[in-house]
């Protein structure tokens, strides 16, 4: 019930409009409320809509460094931050210490290749797509992990690659119907594209190396 009160009066402070008003009581809710996602969310929201910048980044850092240190997905939303207004360095250095604390976990793996990409560094997205599929031990999750690297490579336009990768999801997954109907479909796709006879003979390998799999698993 707290944490619903708090949440009202904010929204209903914020539609009054009174800057100073909105700040304090989001300054008094977050002394018992402090380790509680959602509001350093709404504060950091609250400021950066309303242009102030610097005292948004001020506050990130706050929640970041002394409450939600352990709060990957705050983390993520601080470097999405960073990188939003061209703190590129400082993003970078968010998504590595994410990493370095928890290096199996999916999502920050794949945020932080997705930001390379972003930044046109092509061999540190490979290489944190690469460390990832290392550390993600769990089947589901290293299956999920080696598809996304598979439709990275699709995704910038090199096919060979995108190929491979997903070859290889299918050899450390050869039981996995997921993956061969994502490397099925990539083939269909590209099959496709180019109307080429040779990729439909690269499909019709595939559907007849899925139907010789045994005891398939989704």
């Amino acid at each position: 019930a707290q944490l619903t009160n708090w949440r009202r009066y904010l929204e209903w402070e914020e539609e009054q409009g009174n800057e100073a008003k909105i700040i304090n009581l989001y300054e008094r809710c977050l002394v018992p409320c402090c380790y509680y996602t959602e509001f350093w969310m709404m504060y950091t929201g609250y400021l950066e809509r309303n242009g102030k910048i610097t005292e948004a980044r001020e506050v990130y850092k706050r929640a970041a460094t002394m409450f939600l240190k352990n709060k990957p997905e705050f983390q993520v939303h601080y470097a999405l931050f960073e990188e939003a207004h061209g703190e590129i360095e400082s993003a970078r250095a968010i998504h590595k210490s994410i990493l370095q604390k928890t290096p199996d976990l999916v999502e920050a793996i794949i945020r932080y290749a997705a930001f390379e990409r972003r930044q046109g560094n092509l061999a540190a997205a490979t290489s944190c797509y690469d460390n990832g599929i290392q550390s993600v031990t769990e089947p589901k999750a290293n299956a999920f992990l080696m598809l996304h690297r598979a439709r990275f490579w699709k995704r910038i336009g090199d096919v060979e690659r995108a190929r491979s990768a997903f070859q290889e999801a299918i050899t450390s997954h050869p039981n996995m119907k997921t993956v061969w109907e994502a490397a099925i479909w990539f083939e269909i796709e590209e099959s496709q594209k180019t109307a080429d006879v040779g990729d439909d003979k690269l499909v019709q390998e595939l559907f007849t190396r899925a139907s010789e799999a045994s005891e398939l698993s989704e």
